[in-house]
């Protein structure tokens, strides 16, 4: 499967149906990944082009190592910040180099700004085991830096934090550009771990590395590993929207409803495609409602599926992501049937049933916490009016955590948006299949 690198972690995608037809794209729910819309692939694809893909920390998707590490620093209970404190250079100093977790665990505390919290420190510790066995380089790198004396040289230190977000291999111009940086200049000029520190520092809005900034900035927004003939490969992200951020603040933010949409932004702008019709459910229906919200220069239509501008409360979100990072998916998989659909399709379905909860037990507990993270804080009331794209509403009958209500008060303020009420519970577009499609194909066609 396809796999395309941005915003700081990997998102894994499928694209169905013939070249030249218009964009049909499907955004999953929590705990799930893109195989929850394999029958609606399959229905759709003989009108349409169909993308589907793994929101961050799911399926085939990573959260992204420097989003591992803030998440984890805030579920610490602290407040993440640019500075780097001298615990990463102590550490590097005292011989780490066959301690590659220690080295991590301090890099990533360092970017957080801690100087003296070993509670920070068990934090990045976790958030290291979540991403950061790839970034070898990050470590050599902080220390190199520190054996040079770097004390009082921050940026030196924050370029090799920033190394870990990796990734550059194939971006030799930057490299090149970013070697006549303050890191390279400061004596790294032989060092090979130099190239990808400055390039990470610049692309991480380092005020000392002007330089390196405007090639490196470009060079990161995306590896692109695409697996279509028609899509091309190496290619850059516009970064034309107001939804998406500069090089300057991707890859260093937790996991938040506002990032998710950008994926999906830079997921378009990295496969070239101008606009979509979206459908998303229950967090991706929150997906939905943002992109509604801040692009709707990308959208056809827009489908929001058993989805609320506020899904749930932000003590239950909490407590969850609590609940799954000390336990495990384990803790909240036996009771996801219940959610997700109606003990009539569970007793019918059991199969399908199952390979859903399967697939859950075998995600990521930082991916899905990370997201129920973002979920807390994502509130979109008040500002639904602003949608102006054709909106379908599509609610279950029996779905208890996005009502009907919740539906027809999305209706009520979304201008000239229509609902469609199907005989189901919470994942309506498997638990109602043929229902579901109808109403879809018959809004798209309308």
């Amino acid at each position: 499967m396809p796999i395309i690198r941005l915003n700081g972690g990997e998102v894994s995608y499928q694209v169905d149906g013939e070249p030249g037809k218009p964009w049909l794209m499907f955004s999953n729910s929590l705990g799930t990944d893109l195989r929850m819309w394999q029958a609606q692939a399959e229905f759709f694809k003989q009108d349409f082009r169909v993308l589907r893909y793994d929101t961050r920390g799911h399926g085939g998707s990573t959260i992204g190592p420097a989003a591992a590490a803030a998440a984890a620093v805030r579920h610490a209970g602290h407040d993440a910040g640019p500075d780097v404190g001298p615990a990463a250079i102590s550490a590097a100093s005292a011989g780490q180099d066959s301690a590659p977790e220690a080295v991590r665990a301090t890099i990533a505390a360092a970017r957080a700004g801690y100087d003296n919290a070993p509670e920070a420190v068990r934090a990045a510790i976790a958030a290291a085991r979540a991403g950061y066995d790839n970034a070898p380089e990050a470590g050599a790198a902080s220390i190199a830096a520190a054996r040079a004396g770097y004390d009082n040289a921050p940026d030196a230190v924050r370029a090799a934090i920033a190394a870990a977000r990796a990734g550059y291999d194939n971006a030799p111009e930057a490299v090149r550009a970013a070697t006549a940086a303050p890191a390279a200049r400061a004596g790294y000029d032989n060092a090979p771990d130099a190239g990808p520190a400055s390039i990470a520092a610049a692309c991480a809005g380092h005020d000392n590395a002007p330089e390196a900034v405007p090639a490196a900035s470009a060079a990161a927004r995306a590896s692109v590993r695409l697996g279509h003939d028609d899509a091309g490969s190496d290619v850059g992200l516009a970064g034309r929207d107001a939804g998406l951020r500069s090089g300057s603040d991707v890859g260093r933010e937790p996991v938040s409803l506002a990032l998710l949409g950008r994926d999906v932004l830079a997921l378009l702008d990295a496969l070239a495609i101008e606009r979509v019709h979206f459908c998303g459910l229950s967090m991706g229906g929150a997906i939905a409602q943002w992109l509604g919200i801040h692009a709707p220069q990308r959208l056809h239509k827009l489908v929001i599926a058993n989805s609320a501008p506020r899904i749930g409360t932000a003590q239950g979100w909490q407590d969850r992501s609590t609940l799954v990072r000390a336990s495990g998916l384990d803790a909240i998989a036996d009771g996801a049937a219940g959610r997700w659909f109606t003990p009539a399709f569970a007793e019918r379905e059991p199969r399908r049933v199952t390979a859903l909860v399967v697939a859950l037990r075998a995600g990521s507990p930082e991916g899905y916490a990370a997201c129920c993270d973002a979920l807390a804080v994502a509130d979109l009331r008040g500002q639904l009016a602003t949608i102006a794209v054709p909106t379908l509403l599509i609610a279950g009958a029996a779905d208890p955590v996005t009502t009907v209500a919740d539906a027809t008060a999305m209706r009520e303020q979304i201008p000239g948006a229509t609902l469609a009420i199907l005989d189901a519970s919470h994942i309506s577009n498997i638990e109602a299949e043929a229902a579901f499609n109808l109403a879809l194909r018959e809004f798209l066609h309308s």
